[in-house]
């Protein structure tokens, strides 16, 4: 690679050509497919990753990259990673779910005090109404081809989010719900985890924060696609009850690994960009 961000690439089917290869020139990078002996003795000459067909924890503790994405995404992901110190542990994206079973518990305001409290946040609302007057018909958009691009997995969306991000220029970027808020039982975590790989090692966000309203989920599968989940409560009555039968739906054989990943907390009922909702953020978001 030069210094004008030019890859050279070559491909070798034998182990030996490989070798040569790093015997005779640097080489900056090796991507590689399925784990051998023979890439346990290259480390030591030369940073590698692996190109990955799946995300999941098979890859714990390993660089990857997830290799079936259009060639203009994953060279901009490989570049990323060029820059970055590959012996270090990788910093993944974080991606979080707020979600509630009851109402006016300080759900959307705790979700914009995550991603205004912590620069590079994304918000995706995903509420039965986006909770802003003031929206402009390109920005309405933008929106409509963010989640089209979701649902079809269109690596497009890196460059959908970037420039929503520059165009709001405040350290994080809000992408407000879809006019038809029954369009969101179609988002699965198969979506959610695919949108996880296509933003891995990128430099556009840094956290993805779903703000998932109760009337929007097919079932509470989506929510097995985040990292945390954090569900907003009241101490009341009614609310406790509303919470006790939601508890009693996760304790099923079906949702139990949810719970590992799952925080019950009361947010203040302040305003997402109040000194009171800083603090609490700071205080209990990681």
């Amino acid at each position: 690679m030069n210094k004008d961000y030019m890859l050279h690439s070559i491909c070798f089917s034998d182990a030996g050509a490989l070798l040569e290869c790093l015997n005779k020139d640097p080489v900056d990078l090796i991507l590689y497919g399925q784990a051998s002996e023979f890439m346990e003795h290259v480390r030591d000459k030369c940073k590698t990753l692996r190109l990955a067909e799946t995300d999941e924890e098979l890859y714990v503790g390993e660089r990857y990259l997830y290799k079936y994405q259009r060639v203009d995404v994953l060279v901009q992901q490989i570049l990323a990673c060029l820059e970055t110190e590959l012996d270090k542990p990788v910093r993944r994206i974080i991606f979080y779910g707020i979600y509630s079973p009851i109402g006016r518990c300080g759900k959307t305001s705790f979700a914009l005090g995550i991603c205004y409290n912590f620069p590079g946040s994304l918000y995706v609302g995903m509420n039965s109404y986006i909770g802003s007057t003031d929206v402009s018909e390109s920005f309405f958009a933008q929106t409509e081809q963010f989640f089209y691009q979701l649902l079809t997995h269109n690596e497009s969306i890196v460059f959908t989010i970037q420039d929503i991000m520059e165009k709001q220029g405040e350290g994080c970027a809000v992408i407000y719900g879809m006019r038809c808020f029954t369009d969101y039982k179609q988002i699965s975590v198969d979506d959610i985890v695919w949108l996880k790989e296509v933003l891995a090692f990128g430099k556009i966000v840094s956290r993805v924060v779903f703000d998932v309203g109760a009337s929007v989920l097919a079932d509470f599968n989506i929510l097995d696609g985040f990292d945390h989940i954090f569900v907003p409560c009241l101490q009341d009555a009614y609310a406790n009850r509303r919470l006790n039968h939601f508890k009693l739906l996760v304790d099923d054989c079906a949702y139990a690994k949810l719970r590992q990943r799952m925080e019950y907390v009361e947010v203040p009922a302040e305003p997402y960009d109040s000194p009171g909702m800083r603090d609490y953020v700071r205080r209990n978001v990681r």
